[in-house]
């Protein structure tokens, strides 16, 4: 019902929290008043008085998000206005409407509609069970009524669970927003990173941590001695009693949780384990197809993120890669299958990427995979980053049912790929004799990498310069200062360090040959050795190494490779880095030359 446009007792609702009464309500702004913040990097905020025609209410705040509407002047005095979202909250004893959603219905309204009153002068009703009270003598006047506001905080004090952590009643996630000054949540942390940074204004330790419960998902960060804190307290899948820290807008590209907002943990910051598990569920999805991920605006400028359900039908060896900042890096290909019979080429980093296969990632599991990263690199592609977090054969009744189709149909199905081969992406990459490798690639931009499979034999192993001495916790090379080992990277001096491969070979076919370079995985394969037995003869000079590169010479393997032209005193040259190596599968091998022989036909 609508009085001249307003939605009746919208503001009595509204100031009731009674959002499953309300629809979209439509309202009038009768006052706007704009409050400058005490910290000049703050935004205003606005605190507007809005009314239905019946009752109005002083204290709507508009959340700043929403500060264009006001200072573009789309609203105005008498504007009326669509709250599509809001939260209440009770600041010093005084009721608060934070309107989170705006739409301008009419900008210029000629005047206020109808009379309201202060919604805190509405009636309360009446209980059946009161007895009257006695009129006072002498005609006095009846007592004020009670104050609705204290009489609602008190049955919700009196009504609010109690948690582990505290006397304090949770609020639910998606009630948080900056206006919250005091809060408390009890949530589940589903994801846990943690990193050491350094920037131009300086180096320290960041954690973050996403938490959860029935109404929402939130992400949280912590920096230097708080995040060392709480690193140490926090623990994955446990259920937590949190309060404390600041509630501000979230950086959605960095951020890719279904919430405006986000924490900063600080020094008030205080997090207790909850006993009580129930009702916190665990990690939220909202699961997108193969055929969604093809239809998605994709490109380097948008940074775009997707939730993924999926059977993993391949595992690629974990390889050691050197990117184009000169770092080494560890990285894994999987190729994932969906329902529709799509496949996509997905790409882990890192730690995951060494731990994927001991961790359950083998074919045929299901893994849901938690903000991958969609990428338009070799048509359409997908990463886990340090913005994903995924699980392997997860309970949950989605990933059941993928099961059950991939074991009873799905495993033999014919796919179509998303992803294109032999582009510098994932997947198997053509198979190339070394001369037809090289005459593909004879004018190769040096901007676009191209990736390779072959069967090559070692010609020669360059003894010199095999590995190098590499910081314990970064990998990148260490300088001998005064008995310690300095890292430049991490800033710190270490008692030790690891040894890692760097090596150069030549390897030959049929048709030429080829120098390769070969990082720690590849290279410990190659050799037969570890890194740091090679390293620790080459120092010594033991003629253990030179017996070691002759008795693996002139072995063959087959290889996944990856080259790219590079420029070097007006010089252009190919190199070729060795990203995978297996034993030559001689029956493999064969049905590849034959159906070979037989494309000739």
């Amino acid at each position: 019902f609508l009085m001249a446009g307003l939605t009746k007792n919208a503001v009595k609702l509204l100031y009731d929290e009674k959002q499953g009464d309300l629809d979209d309500p439509v309202v009038q702004v009768l006052s706007i008043k704009k409050i400058s913040p005490r910290q000049a990097d703050k935004p205003d905020r606005y605190r507007l008085t809005i009314s239905d025609g019946d009752y109005k209410h002083p204290s709507a705040m508009v959340a700043t998000q929403l500060n264009a509407l006001l200072t573009e002047e789309k609203i105005k005095v008498n504007s009326l206005i669509k709250v599509t979202k809001f939260l209440c909250n009770n600041v010093s004893e005084r009721r608060i409407i934070i309107m989170l959603g705006i739409e301008v219905v009419e900008t210029d309204v000629a005047g206020p509609i109808g009379s309201p009153v202060s919604v805190d002068s509405a009636p309360a009703p009446a209980k059946a069970a009161d007895t009257p009270a006695a009129k006072p003598a002498g005609g006095a006047t009846k007592p004020s009524p009670e104050n609705p506001y204290r009489k609602k905080a008190a049955a919700a004090r009196a009504a609010a669970p109690a948690t582990s952590g505290g006397v304090d009643a949770a609020c639910p996630i998606a009630s948080l927003n900056p206006y919250n000054v005091r809060w408390v949540i009890r949530a589940r942390a589903v994801a846990i990173k943690g990193r050491d940074y350094s920037n131009a204004r300086g180096s320290g330790r960041m954690m973050s941590v996403d938490l959860v419960d029935e109404s929402g998902e939130i992400r949280a960060t912590a920096f230097n001695d708080t995040a060392t804190k709480l690193e140490g307290i926090l623990e994955k899948d446990k259920v937590y009693v949190v309060k404390g820290g600041r509630i501000k807008p979230a950086n959605q590209r960095f951020n890719n949780l279904n919430n405006d907002y986000e924490i900063t943990f600080d020094e008030s910051t205080t997090v207790t384990e909850s006993k009580d598990t129930s009702k916190v569920p665990r990690q939220k999805f909202n699961f997108k197809t193969f055929g969604d991920l093809q239809a998605m605006t994709v490109n380097r400028d948008l940074y775009v993120t997707a939730d993924v359900l999926a059977i993993i039908s391949e595992v690629n060896d974990a390889v050691t890669i050197m990117t184009r900042a000169e770092k080494e890096m560890t990285k894994r290909d999987i190729e994932l299958v969906d329902k529709a019979n799509m496949s996509i080429n997905c790409t882990l980093w890192g730690d995951e990427a060494t731990a994927f296969g001991d961790n359950g990632g083998i074919p045929g599991a299901v893994i849901a995979i938690k903000a991958a990263k969609v990428s338009d690199y070799s048509g359409r592609s997908l990463s886990i980053s340090q913005q994903s977090t995924y699980l392997l054969n997860p309970d949950l009744p989605e990933a059941h049912q993928l099961k059950g189709w991939y074991d009873s149909e799905g495993r033999d199905a014919v796919t179509t790929s998303l992803t294109q081969r032999g582009a510098g992406g994932g997947g198997p990459a053509p198979f190339v004799s070394l001369q037809q490798f090289k005459d593909a690639t004879a004018n190769m931009d040096q901007d676009k990498p191209v990736s390779f499979q072959t069967t090559a034999t070692v010609l020669y192993i360059k003894p010199e310069n095999l590995t190098y001495q590499a910081c314990p916790k970064c990998n990148k090379k260490v300088v001998e200062d005064s008995g310690a080992y300095h890292c430049a990277k991490c800033g710190k001096n270490y008692d030790h360090f690891n040894y890692r491969m760097l090596g150069t070979m030549s390897l030959g076919d049929h048709s030429g040959s080829q120098w390769m370079q070969m990082f720690q995985d590849s290279g410990e394969v190659l050799l037969a050795a570890k890194a740091d037995e090679i390293g620790t003869w080459a120092a010594n000079e033991d003629p253990k190494l030179a017996a070691q590169l002759r008795d693996v010479t002139f072995k063959t393997w087959s290889l996944r490779c990856r080259a790219k032209a590079e420029t070097y005193n007006e010089m252009t040259r190919m190199r070729v880095t060795i990203n995978g190596v297996q034993p030559v599968n001689y029956l493999e091998e064969s049905k590849r030359m034959l159906e070979e022989i037989e494309s000739f036909a």
